[in-house]
């Protein structure tokens, strides 16, 4: 078989189970699965020329039925092909939207003013987060969170990210209450400054990434139901188990 093989460069924990939609079931998951059954109907359909209906015989010799059946799966991988490629095209796209996701900086959303701003910020804010004790520091980002300054709110929460990062590993003596406090600061800043559409954008992508592999994997099985390959895999299989035992 000349279909190509899905390549992936992410290792996805996938949804799955009775409570996930089919993929094949909906979008572009249904076009394309609709995609591969219109090319096994039209194999069959051909096939199905090759023998006479009133005995069932070949209507040729065996040497042309093997080129006439090898014709017309080469017609069938022609339509696989182009279909395997395009959920290779959807696979890849939606990987590198994840890629992008993961790797996304919150100074990339500002505006050129916005970044001109947090330059001329950084370096007070560089030094008040590091410096600053906790009892100072934690007043001070809930001050910034109420100013809703896209540029300040940007770096503290860079910045005071990296300070807690500090305390888990070196705590200051800084009471338990203040760190708690300084955790859910953070995890206040950097929402206040992430993408809102992020999560979205994230679901979007790993739903055609299901699309993508649930199309590949409908395009080889009924593949291997025209060639037999299918069924001769599960004989193996059986024989294999058979005589384990």
């Amino acid at each position: 078989m000349t279909i190509p093989i899905l390549t992936t460069t992410l290792v996805l924990d996938l949804p799955y189970g009775p409570h996930v939609p089919d993929p094949l079931t909906e979008g572009d998951g249904r076009t394309q699965a609709a995609s591969v059954d219109r090319a096994v109907q039209r194999f069959t359909e051909d096939r199905a020329r090759l023998y006479r209906s009133s005995d069932g015989q070949a209507v040729y010799g065996a040497a042309e039925m093997r080129e006439r059946e090898a014709a017309l799966l080469e017609a069938f991988d022609r339509e696989a092909r182009r279909i395997a490629e395009e959920a290779q095209r959807t696979l890849t796209e939606a990987e590198q939207v994840l890629v992008q996701l993961t790797g996304s900086d919150p100074i990339d959303t500002l505006t050129e003013a916005e970044r001109a701003r947090a330059n001329s910020l950084r370096a007070f804010v560089v030094e008040e987060a590091a410096e600053l004790p906790l009892v100072q520091l934690v007043p001070r980002l809930r001050a910034a969170l109420v100013t809703k300054d896209r540029a300040a709110l940007t770096l503290w929460a860079r910045y005071a990210g990296k300070r807690l990062d500090v305390e888990h590993r070196q705590p200051s003596a800084a009471s338990s209450q203040d760190r708690a406090a300084l955790a859910t600061l953070v995890r206040e800043l950097q929402g206040a400054v992430a993408d809102p559409t992020a999560q979205t954008k994230r679901e979007q992508a790993l739903r055609r990434i299901q699309t993508a592999r649930a199309v590949d994997m409908h395009l080889r099985r009924q593949r291997g139901e025209l060639d037999g390959s299918r069924a001769q895999a599960l004989n193996d299989a059986r024989r294999h188990i058979r005589s384990a035992f």
